[in-house]
């Protein structure tokens, strides 16, 4: 099977995140260049098709295969049966910088991660199910890392933590 290299990313000015709903959830990437890294393709096809400088851009999942349809194959990626694609994720500058690019999607907005796990969430089928799953799976890795740290502050419990911080402050004052 010829794959075709490839890399997408995932930004996020918290909590939204930058993709184009139309006619499915579609965020920047595309083929990588002979010569060129990941992570030099992200920031390129986020440039290209969104207008985006990536300020910023980390590994987020490890690299999967995709076999391709018959349509897709035709349309878009004539010679290869699949992508082996990177997925990455980072933030970028607000608006767009460049729309001049004939890759250019007018349709790349910030939108409400929950909003575009919602989306995802009626995409995972056909085709595309495996990256429709790597995706969703970031983006949730995304909303349970930004969720408040949960404190148990019962007065039982504040009680200890307040007589163990004492201890250790009379500790660490104690003569020698």
């Amino acid at each position: 099977m010829k794959l075709r290299e490839r890399a997408e990313v995932i930004c996020f000015k918290w909590p939204r995140v930058l993709c184009d709903l139309r006619p499915y959830v579609c965020f920047p990437g595309g083929g990588i260049d002979p010569g060129e890294s990941p992570i030099d393709a992200a920031k390129r096809e986020a440039m290209e098709e969104a207008g985006r400088t990536v300020i910023t851009c980390t590994v987020a999942h490890p690299p999967t295969v995709q076999r391709w349809g018959e349509t897709y194959r035709m349309k878009w990626q004539k010679g290869f049966d699949g992508g082996h694609t990177y997925w990455l994720t980072g933030s970028t500058s607000d608006a767009p910088a460049d729309t001049t690019h004939e890759d250019y999607q007018p349709g790349f907005k910030w939108h409400l991660v929950e909003d575009v796990i919602r989306h995802l969430k009626t995409e995972i089928h056909g085709d595309w199910a495996e990256d429709v799953k790597v995706r969703l799976s970031i983006l949730e890795h995304q909303v349970a890392s930004h969720r408040p740290v949960e404190v148990d502050d019962t007065p039982a419990k504040l009680s200890v933590a307040r007589s163990l911080a004492l201890t250790l402050h009379c500790a660490d004052n104690a003569p020698n």
